[in-house]
């Protein structure tokens, strides 16, 4: 698994490679087969991805992924769900807006930043942010480096 990733790093690096030099010369094309070019871009480091909800710097995709977290907890699960199982009904909803609340408040805390304010690759997502300060989210991180 390892070797798969790190051979899967070495080609995305080869494919950033090629993309920066191209852009260095103004070239819209890293090769002259427009399909492997455009293939090109799903394992380009840095590439710029405008979705409805904001833009998203992407990293060159790879073999597999693994969840990011430091303890076995049994099941593959984000903290949210970790949180609020085994809860009744009503105490899911209560803790669940509580957690929002508290995420609504990081983004208001983190969006008086410089850097956060004047980001120059796409949108800055608080949840991903508040998740690795140790807040509750929804999220699940997943890492391609075992």
């Amino acid at each position: 698994m390892r070797n798969r990733n790190r051979k899967a790093l070495e080609g995305n690096r080869t494919f950033t490679d090629f993309r920066r030099k191209a852009l260095a010369k103004y070239e819209p094309w890293i090769s002259q087969n427009v399909r492997n070019d455009l293939y090109a871009d799903l394992f380009t480091h840095g590439s710029i991805i405008q979705y409805p909800h904001g833009v998203v710097m992407q990293h060159g995709q790879m073999p597999y992924y693994c969840r990011g977290q430091n303890k076995d907890y049994g099941k593959c699960q984000s903290t949210l769900h970790r949180a609020i199982t085994g809860l009744d009904r009503e105490s899911q909803q209560h803790n669940t807006i509580i957690f929002q609340v508290r995420l609504f408040e990081f983004e208001a805390l983190i969006k008086q930043i410089k850097q956060v304010r004047e980001w120059p690759f796409g949108s800055v997502f608080p949840d991903v942010i508040a998740q690795h300060y140790g807040l509750t989210t929804p999220l699940i991180d997943l890492t391609s480096d075992l």
